[in-house]
């Protein structure tokens, strides 16, 4: 009776972790429309320098809200954390000065796993 118990918990943990995977989902999948809708007024020749500003900002805080999804929680459990569950998929980072030096400005991402960064890139 007591296998039985544990098991009945590890089922109630799996399908807590699923349904809070597909939420995230869901999420990004809104967070990739409204990306794409503002890609789709940016090609636009008739949006001006200063909606094409505003734009940018707002696609750099999709981007943000990607991240954040990308590291969502469950418990103390990274939902996309793969075997390292317990680290953030995703680590926000300082931009390096070299980075600055070529124009680069804000903080930057990096995939632990890949070693892979996308920094914000800003005209001033």
């Amino acid at each position: 009776l007591g296998r039985l118990e544990g098991h009945r918990e590890r089922l109630g943990f799996a399908t807590s972790f699923l349904s809070n995977q597909e939420s995230a989902l869901d999420s990004a999948g809104s967070v990739r429309s409204r990306a794409q809708e503002l890609a789709s007024q940016l090609a636009s020749e008739s949006m001006g320098t200063t909606q094409r500003t505003q734009a940018a900002e707002e696609i750099f805080a999709l981007r943000d809200q990607l991240v954040n999804l990308a590291n969502s929680r469950y418990l103390y459990t990274y939902l996309w954390g793969g075997a390292t569950d317990n680290n953030a998929p995703f680590q926000q980072l300082p931009v390096p000065p070299a980075a600055i030096s070529e124009g680069y400005s804000g903080a930057g991402y990096v995939n632990p796993a890949t070693g892979i960064a996308s920094f914000r890139y800003g005209l001033d």
